[in-house]
């Protein structure tokens, strides 16, 4: 019933915004979010980081929570999600940078340019409107329409991958012509070893932690199906962890907790060294890791292209997949994977560089990789000519 009634007060909305098309649109400025105004992180945080090195003319606004992190020396303009201020800033500025998908309930206009860039790569868990758990004729034909209306409007999709592309054109409906593969802008730095050692020493330095240390990060997703609550079933074994790590790679190991942005967890973050769920940043706590261990969230993706060793830690799989689903199979994904601690000792025990290059290699064959390190200049420069041609 909630859905409905939501589902009315956004169509209310969408015919009684159409009276701010009195304010014009601004062709200089353009507007931010990520993950709903949670973060200034993300794809649209590397596009603003380049856009306002060299664009000091655009106006810059971003899209935050009441309890966002902002940096220290942070100056932009600010618009708190779905406020009044942030309705007005969405339709009088002439891009919208996005990394989840556009509000439904606002009208924006044919000059507008939408771009979004997710928030993730590769191809793993199913998404968008193909994974809604009760697909009753109304609820499902209500949710395609909104599913169709975003992408009506969204002028550019960025695309990791001729994966990514075909299963989001399936599940979003947004024609293959605007998606633009170039890879994610936040990947961007993997590419450059610089920059990670770079990161990886701020990082260190914020967290306390020593250079010689082995920095295990634990980041699970989603478990479950798309709208159920986190679940106490991860049961990873710290300890045997920390044994097996140590006994590999002959450092101290120190484990770090990192939660899905969306979800509270019942674990007892007592056993981690460090719950780093609310460090701003992911990418840079992915350039700070020696060891990736996830399930099955995109940061796999990510972090493939560092060639560091990763893990997937999936005691729920045969849940999982049942309930969710993938678009590819978990064998070809770039991590090697278990159901048990037992497991996924054997495997760190068993991990060789070779084997972790040859890997993800594969894997980013098979899905057809567009990553390179040049996604923030190339959108950039889509932005740019736009501009120009103005």
């Amino acid at each position: 019933m909630k859905f409905f009634i939501k589902y009315i007060i956004k169509q209310f909305l969408y015919f009684i915004l159409h009276i701010f098309y009195v304010f014009p649109v601004k062709n200089n400025r353009i507007i931010f979010e990520s993950f709903n105004g949670k973060q200034i992180s993300d794809n649209p945080f590397y596009i603003w980081k380049l856009l306002k090195e060299n664009n000091s003319q655009l106006d810059f606004i971003w899209v935050v929570g009441k309890d966002i992190f902002l940096f220290d020396d942070f100056k932009d303009k600010t618009v708190v999600f779905h406020s009044l201020r942030y309705i007005l800033a969405m339709m009088t500025s002439k891009f919208i940078v996005n990394n989840t998908g556009f509000s439904t309930y606002i009208p924006f206009r044919k000059n507008q340019i939408l771009i979004n860039t997710w928030h993730g790569g590769g191809a793993y868990k199913r998404v968008g409107c193909e994974n809604v758990a009760e697909k009753k004729a109304l609820y499902f034909s209500i949710l395609k329409k909104d599913v169709f209306n975003i992408a009506k409007t969204t002028s550019v999709f960025i695309s990791s991958s001729k994966k990514f592309t075909d299963v989001m054109t399936e599940s979003n409906f947004i024609p293959r012509e605007k998606y633009l593969g170039i890879g994610m802008p936040r990947n961007d730095i993997f590419f450059n070893s610089i920059e990670v050692q770079k990161e990886n020493g701020k990082v260190r330095s914020k967290l306390d932690l020593k250079k010689d240390d082995f920095v295990v990060l634990y980041a699970p997703t989603y478990r479950g199906a798309v709208s159920s609550p986190q679940e106490d079933s991860n049961n990873i074994d710290i300890l045997k962890l920390k044994s097996v790590c140590e006994n590999k790679f002959g450092k101290k190991t120190i484990v770090l907790f990192r939660g899905h942005y969306s979800l509270i967890y019942k674990l007892d973050f007592s056993l981690f060294d460090k719950n780093v769920s609310s460090y701003p940043n992911m990418q840079e706590l992915l350039c700070m890791a020696d060891m990736l261990i996830t399930d099955y969230s995109s940061s796999m993706w990510d972090f493939s292209f560092t060639n560091k060793p990763g893990f997937l830690f999936v005691p729920d799989l045969d849940k999982y997949q049942n309930e969710r689903g993938f678009y590819t199979p978990i064998e070809t994904w770039p991590f090697a994977f278990a159901k048990t601690n037992e497991g996924l000792a054997k495997q760190i025990m068993e991990w060789t560089p070779e084997f972790q290059a040859e890997k993800n290699k594969k894997h980013h064959e098979l899905l057809g990789s567009f990553e390179d390190g040049h996604a923030t200049e190339r959108i950039c420069e889509v932005i740019e000519n736009e501009l120009e041609n103005i």
